[in-house]
């Protein structure tokens, strides 16, 4: 499989590796609809989405979880 370089908005992804303490740390990032591919890596936790417009904001997955990005259903 190939790996996609955009995201779902035609943006480029953001990506870090080489972080942590073991330097085996890396993230990945979609700075949304409007985002010109710069990331706000600093953003944790996870939004409620209260209209279709929150699934435009920034999205992280960090080291296999998402860090950053829209409540689904099941998260707590």
């Amino acid at each position: 499989k190939k790996i996609p370089f955009r995201d779902g908005w035609g943006v480029l992804f953001a990506y870090t590796h080489g972080t942590g303490d073991d330097g085996n740390c890396y993230s990945i990032g979609s700075s949304g609809r409007y985002g010109d591919g710069t990331v706000n890596w600093n953003q944790n936790g996870i939004y409620d989405v209260r209209s279709l417009l929150d699934f435009e904001n920034d999205i992280i997955f960090s080291n296999g979880i998402f860090t950053y990005g829209p409540r689904v259903k099941g998260d707590n």
